[in-house]
């Protein structure tokens, strides 16, 4: 309710925003302001998207703890506790340089909890990228590349370098499924064996059109 609420809000921020862009020249001050609302609320949705998932993975947890001990966690060891409320496919990912171990796809993936800050996760990844088709062209994205990291090989994943903390995963693809100048859609799922919970992500990612 809280999401929709802000949302709602949202969008006669988004529609002032664009009715002042189309006035005078001196409307352009408005339109700024409004803008940097309607970032501020979009920020603000995020945050509460994430503490409400972060929440209610608390609470799986704590209910699966109850099942299987017979006990609770006290309410402050709870509320401290971070744990996983999303997952975003980081802004590096993107085809790997060319090399020895040929073409492949490279991606970060940043797990975060309910303030948004990085957390390490338990449990099953999958990631795969689809080849979208090129404009006027007919068919249905075409899967290129795909991996499956069970919690062992995740732990693997984890890495920390000036690029920032993240877990990277790797996908070999065939080079002729990767044509220079088109579009793959990256996407993610994470299956949380803490709290039992899926997050998703996906990004549109742009094929470089030389491998120099």
């Amino acid at each position: 309710m809280i999401r929709q609420s802000l949302a709602t809000a949202a969008c006669p921020l988004a529609a002032a925003l664009l009715a002042a862009g189309c006035s005078t020249k001196g409307a352009w001050t408005e339109a700024d302001d409004l803008r940097e609302k309607l970032v501020s609320a979009e920020k603000q949705i995020a945050t509460l998207t994430a503490e409400r998932n972060e929440a209610l993975a608390k609470l799986a947890e704590t209910e699966r703890v109850r099942l299987a001990t017979g006990g609770e966690l006290s309410s402050d060891v709870a509320a401290a506790l971070p744990r996983c409320a999303g997952v975003e496919i980081d802004r590096f990912t993107g085809i790997a340089p060319p090399g020895d171990q040929g073409a492949a796809i490279e991606v970060y993936l940043r797990p975060f909890d309910g303030r948004q800050r990085f957390v390490q996760i338990v449990g099953v990844l999958r990631v795969r990228a689809d080849l979208v088709p090129a404009a006027g062209q007919a068919g249905s994205p075409a899967t290129v590349a795909s991996a499956e990291l069970q919690p062992a090989d995740l732990r693997e994943a984890y890495r920390s370098s000036p690029m920032g903390t993240h877990y990277a995963v790797r996908m070999p693809a065939p080079a002729n499924a990767l044509p220079p100048g088109g579009l793959i859609t990256v996407s993610a799922e994470f299956l949380d064996a803490i709290s039992g919970q899926t997050f998703t992500d996906a990004k549109v990612i742009g094929i470089p059109r030389t491998t120099d």
